[in-house]
């Protein structure tokens, strides 16, 4: 829940930012902000009245209804004690760097309000450099979940055909870890469990534990 006026602040710009809107902020006293927001017209779509202390829920309620209809759940996070996740889509693939004409893993983010990518020689170390900046890429606090989507584009390799594979191994894999579960809970030991599931018996205790 945003608790300070310069987090409302922060939180009112990045809203503003995706829906290309101008912000502007008057002094109206010594405690009290104005808010205007502008379309590219330079027409008023939406006013609040922002207290610079002591923010109450009630406050904070306010602030959301009277934004609504310009932001509609943007502003949610304000009363809300559990973050909305966010969605991030990364389109992969293989491309050559310029200088030393190595093949390496690039991910450009999809519909993003920053087009920043990253590039890595290993997927798992592209996976680390998205996690790092995907934040930054929404303009949002740290705080706030993120979840990544990649959409691989590979040379020779059917989009559809991979994610219906990758779709099919997740679908399997929490198959086989409720089975390695109840299993166990059977009685089957490790290694049994192992050959009845075409595993290794590490990868059995794996599954049990996840």
């Amino acid at each position: 829940m945003l608790s300070t006026y310069p987090e409302i602040r922060d939180r009112t710009y990045g809203l503003a930012r995706e829906l290309t809107l101008r912000v502007e902020w008057a002094e109206t006293g010594r405690s009290v902000r104005l808010l205007l927001l502008y379309d590219r017209a330079q027409i008023v779509v939406g006013r609040a009245t922002v207290p610079v202390r002591d923010l109450r829920l009630t406050v904070l309620t306010n602030l959301e209804r009277d934004l609504a209809h310009v932001f509609g759940e943007g502003l949610a996070a304000m009363t809300s004690t559990v973050p909305t996740t966010r969605h991030l889509k990364f389109r992969v693939s293989l491309e050559e760097t310029l200088d030393t004409k190595m093949v390496v893993w690039g991910a450009d983010p999809i519909d993003a309000p920053i087009r920043s990518g990253v590039s890595a020689r290993t997927l798992a170390e592209l996976f680390e450099e998205v996690e790092a900046i995907k934040h930054f890429i929404l303009d949002l606090p740290a705080e706030v979940p993120v979840s990544v989507e990649y959409v691989y584009e590979i040379a020779g390799v059917p989009h559809d055909l991979l994610h219906s594979y990758q779709e099919e191994r997740a679908h399997l894999h929490r198959a086989a870890a409720e089975m390695a579960t109840l299993l166990r809970r059977a009685g089957v030991t490790d290694d049994d469990s192992a050959a009845l599931l075409g595993l290794s018996d590490l990868r059995t205790g794996d599954l049990q534990r996840s």
